[in-house]
């Protein structure tokens, strides 16, 4: 399950902030524990940059996010965040930190010849697909058009492809050790 901590400038930010992950449907947590059971979120007040030591020190996992502006404090909420957005953004955020039954992957086109794209965690080839970008009605359009994710994923080999990187990445994500900053959302 995922806990998120919150932290923000003001404390009418934070308060919002909070009620928007309640709205949710994460639960929210009073104080500084591993959460396993739900999905939740705490509040990040006072002094946070103690609170994230604790919370790094008892090894609880934890997505930090931050709303509005510098804090201003070193270690703090905005220094150390995993995401720091603004109120309008937070909705759509709750939504993906939410824990689901599936695995989420995301999946980014690239050229080799321009380099593995910044960040990318995990690389595999599918040269072995059928290219979109080689047929002509298709060319102008990008991953994220229906006629394109058909063509790609009617392929046998794409569904082959999908079915066993699902398997090996379910056998391999439990035996990962994880810290407070490794989590990539």
């Amino acid at each position: 399950m995922t806990l998120v901590i919150v932290g923000g400038t003001t404390e009418p930010e934070l308060e919002e902030a909070v009620g928007v992950f309640v709205d949710s449907g994460f639960q929210l947590a009073r104080w500084l524990s591993p959460w396993e059971d739900a999905d939740g979120v705490l509040a990040l007040r006072g002094d946070g940059a103690v609170l994230l030591k604790d919370a790094d020190a008892q090894g609880i996992r934890y997505v930090l996010v931050h709303v509005g502006s510098d804090d201003g404090r070193s270690g703090g909420s905005h220094e150390r965040a995993h995401h720091r957005v603004d109120i309008a953004q937070l909705r759509e955020l709750a939504l993906q930190l939410k824990s689901r039954e599936r695995m989420l992957i995301t999946c980014q086109a690239f050229g080799y010849k321009r380099g593995i794209p910044d960040g990318a965690a995990w690389v595999v080839d599918v040269r072995l697909l059928d290219n979109p970008y080689w047929v002509e009605e298709l060319r102008p359009l990008d991953g994220r058009d229906p006629r394109v994710r058909d063509y790609v994923l009617g392929q046998p080999a794409a569904r082959d492809l999908l079915d066993n990187l699902e398997r090996t990445l379910k056998n391999a994500l439990p035996h990962v050790e994880f810290t407070a900053r490794d989590i990539d959302v």
